[in-house]
C-alpha cells in the first residue's frame, strides 16, 4: 500500500474532520481542528493513499521541549495497515528536529489498539486523569525523544 505522509493543507480539513468523526465519541469540532490547523504549522500531518486523506496526526510543541501529540485518527476501513505507525513515527521525528526532548499524549483508558501501539514506540504511562472524557478516564503516557 502506498501512503504518503505530508503537512495537512487547509483544503484537508473537510476529509480530516470526517475522520475524526468516524473515529471519536467526542470527536473536536470542525473549527476546533481548524484552530489546531492554524497552531501546529507543519506538525499537522495527513496519511494519503492515492489522493485521499486517510489519516492525520495533530502535534504541538509546548513549553519549547515537549511534543504534544493532541490528535491521531485512520479512517476506519484503512485500520491495521501502518499508517498509524507511520504517522507517529514521523511526528516523532519532527518533534526531534524541532528541539523537542520528550514527547506526550492522552489516550482513554479503554483504547486499547492506540495503547499497544504508543507502548510499541515506548510511550510509558505516568499517571491518570479521572474524567478526562465525559464518562472516562485517560492514561498520559510520554517518552523521551
Amino acid at each position: 500500500m502506498c501512503v504518503r505522509i505530508r503537512p495537512a493543507e487547509v483544503a484537508d480539513l473537510k476529509d480530516i474532520y470526517a475522520i475524526e468523526q468516524a473515529s471519536f465519541k467526542e470527536p473536536y469540532p470542525y473549527r476546533v481542528l481548524k484552530s489546531l490547523y492554524i497552531l501546529s504549522g507543519d506538525l499537522f500531518l495527513v496519511a494519503e493513499c492515492k489522493s485521499k486523506i486517510v489519516g492525520y496526526i495533530i502535534g504541538l510543541k509546548r513549553e519549547h521541549v515537549v511534543g504534544h501529540i493532541v490528535s491521531v485518527a485512520v479512517h476506519p476501513r484503512f485500520r491495521g495497515m501502518g499508517i498509524g505507525s507511520r504517522l507517529l513515527q514521523e511526528e516523532l521525528t519532527r518533534f526531534r528536529e524541532k528541539g523537542c526532548i520528550m514527547a506526550r499524549l492522552e489516550v482513554r483508558k479503554s483504547n486499547k489498539p492506540a495503547i499497544r501501539l504508543y507502548k510499541k514506540y515506548e510511550f510509558k504511562t505516568v499517571y491518570i486523569i479521572k474524567k478526562y472524557y465525559k464518562n472516562e478516564d485517560c492514561k498520559v503516557m510520554v517518552r523521551p525523544l
